[in-house]
């Protein structure tokens, strides 16, 4: 998920492993109902079938392959050329760590004090929908 020392680099990490087993703890207790942890929309299904890249861990609601998905926010982020398409807006979109790099560096490019892109990495299951905001972090050229 998180490679360090690549470009983009990461800074302001912030995990959320912690609430994943505390929701995963709750889902085993019967406190809340599977609906309500494997409710991902047919976007983030896509995003993850065309966009993750496999996680190691299995999904820990169905035992399947999990995917890891990368979604780009930023208030700044401007059209950018990434794998070989112009991106108009590519703030709220889920990219490949590639992509992502590309994007940086079309960013800092135009500026070198440009603002630095919020990536957000959620796990997804795309047979049972589970779905989670693993962390965050801003990327910054490396």
């Amino acid at each position: 998920m998180l490679r360090w020392g690549t470009v983009p680099a990461y800074r302001n990490l912030l995990s959320h492993a912690l609430q994943r087993r505390r929701v995963l703890r709750r889902l085993k207790a019967g406190l809340i109902e599977r609906e309500d942890v494997c409710d991902a929309d047919g976007i983030l299904v896509a995003a993850a079938e065309f966009h993750g890249e496999e996680s190691p861990t299995p999904c820990p609601i169905c035992g399947k392959p999990l995917k890891d998905v990368m979604w780009v926010y930023g208030a700044s982020a401007p059209s950018a050329t990434v794998a070989g398409e112009l991106v108009e807006n590519p703030s709220g979109t889920a990219r490949s760590e590639a992509e992502l790099e590309a994007l940086i560096d079309q960013v800092f490019q135009r500026s070198s004090k440009a603002e630095p892109l919020s990536v957000h990495w959620v796990e997804v299951c795309p047979r049972c929908r589970w779905n989670f905001l693993n962390a965050t972090a801003e990327a910054v050229r490396g």
